[in-house]
């Protein structure tokens, strides 16, 4: 049993001798054999146990025995209470989901606090048997087949080579007792009901179906690689002027999940031309990688690859982003920078430099101008006629019904038909700013066109010169 975890962590590169792990501990058969069995390799633990109280005097046993244990060897433990049901109650999660968030944001918080590398959990062959079982269940994408990872970012799975009944064994070798949580011999936990009747009965159909199983979850994680390594050759095709993005999804390819959450901290959307989705070989597996990290189900996926051909306006809603079809573009936005977006206004009292962001300015500078040739020609800059200024002026975004008389034009015109005209997508519509006078007229339709009533008809003319930083055009019209 040693020879067989000690050859499984070395193939898969999981745990040093100079590094600190520590080992979630439970008092069930797995996490004391996982336990003592890294102990007697020679590696470095410590021990934390969560105490859900779910189950009275159960709970209480379970960390009297843990407490136990580690003293008997000498191993420092880690306790903490939880009040699992208040927690579920207040997220609205079932007690299932409340354990699970909170048993790992504990082990997070232990990582941040000790000088610990990873967190083993005792997950084995059987789990990874029922996990793939319940993904076919439940309707889960391709790598729903893989079963569960030796490594997923700080969380380490030494024990995934070994089957519950070695575990048990070995446990009786040397002679070690553990806790039997009466919850897990009910079935009325989906994969309870896996475990104990739907498993036993394929087992007499094929006895060999765990390996199996097991051996299909290794060919189909031989698929994944190639599945991602031609993902990867067209991301950089997919994000070329989408930098956060791009480092988003190349660290999910790459297993970095650390990295991938320092990326999706800033990712606030992003977009996809349809041509180099259609282009792929599978354009619903794409889209599939592109959109299950933010909550679209499959279904929805499968209904968006069916509807790439179709008109524009499409939209699909997750629990935090919404997906848009818009001409030849497929557009994700977060939800809730939407949301932040319909109530920004900024007001400008006076001439004068005014924060947009936290990386975007807007100045206000007074000039005079003698003649056409001192007007700046860039989108970031206006010149106005000062008279004609009445302050505040307001910054906010475009309404329905707003209209403005474009520079260059005669008479007056929507600003939803002026997007149109320069083919705006729907987010670039919903985002976009315009800076009004303090009557409402509108000064400026940002980064795009300067009212004509506010120009610089004759010379010379003392004027206010308007303008953005570099950077904020781009983030006044993308998601």
């Amino acid at each position: 049993m040693l020879n067989k975890v000690k050859d499984f962590i070395q193939h898969h590169c999981l745990l040093t001798k100079e590094d600190h792990y520590i080992v979630a501990l439970s008092g069930g058969a797995d996490s004391v054999a996982l336990l003592l069995i890294l102990k007697n390799l020679g590696y470095n633990v410590s021990a934390a146990h969560c105490n859900f109280k779910l189950r009275g005097e159960e709970s209480d046993r379970d960390e009297a025995f843990c407490k136990s244990l580690c003293e008997r060897e000498g191993i420092i433990l880690h306790l903490i209470h939880f009040d699992t049901k208040a927690y579920a109650d207040l997220h609205k999660v079932s007690i299932e989901m409340a354990a699970r968030e909170l048993r790992y944001n504990y082990f997070a918080n232990l990582l941040a606090d000790l000088p610990a590398k990873s967190v083993c959990v005792a997950h084995h062959k059987d789990d990874s048997v029922e996990t793939v079982l319940l993904n076919i269940i439940r309707g889960t994408g391709l790598k729903g087949l893989l079963g569960i990872q030796p490594l997923q970012g700080a969380i380490v799975r030494p024990l995934l080579s070994c089957s519950r009944k070695e575990i048990i064994a070995y446990l009786q070798s040397i002679r070690q007792t553990f806790i039997t949580d009466s919850s897990n011999l009910q079935d009325d936990v989906k994969r309870n009901k896996v475990r104990l009747r739907l498993l036993p009965e394929l087992r007499t159909i094929n006895p060999a179906i765990d390996q199996t199983i097991t051996q299909l979850s290794a060919d189909m994680a031989e698929i994944v690689k190639i599945v991602n390594h031609t993902i990867g050759k067209v991301l950089p095709i997919l994000f070329e002027n989408q930098p956060t993005a791009f480092s988003f999804f190349n660290a999910l390819l790459t297993q970095s999940k650390r990295d991938a959450s320092k990326s999706k901290i800033f990712l606030r959307g992003f977009s996809v031309k349809k041509d180099v989705l259609l282009d792929f070989s599978s354009p619903e597996h794409l889209i599939f990688f592109l959109l299950s990290p933010f909550g679209f189900s499959s279904v929805q996926v499968r209904n968006i690859a069916k509807t790439l051909h179709a008109q524009s306006g499409k939209k699909w809603l997750s629990d935090t982003h919404e997906a848009v079809l818009d001409r030849q573009t497929l557009i994700i936005v977060h939800k809730e920078a939407q949301s932040n977006k319909e109530n920004f206004q900024l007001r400008l009292p006076e001439i004068g430099k005014y924060r947009y962001s936290d990386n975007h300015t807007i100045k206000l500078s007074a000039l005079t101008l003698t003649n056409t040739k001192e007007i700046p020609r860039t989108p970031d800059t206006i010149i106005v006629d000062r008279e004609k200024l009445v302050f505040p002026l307001l910054l906010r975004r475009a309404k329905v019904g707003d209209s403005f008389s474009p520079f260059g034009m005669k008479g007056k015109k929507l600003v939803s038909d002026f997007l149109t005209d320069l083919k705006k997508n729907i987010i670039e519509k919903s985002n976009q700013l315009v800076l009004t006078n303090a009557d409402g007229k509108i000064i400026w339709v940002m980064g795009l066109r300067l009212d004509n009533r506010f120009s610089i008809q004759k010379f010379p003319a003392s004027a206010i010169q308007i303008e953005i930083s570099a950077c904020a055009t781009c983030d006044l019209n993308k998601p």
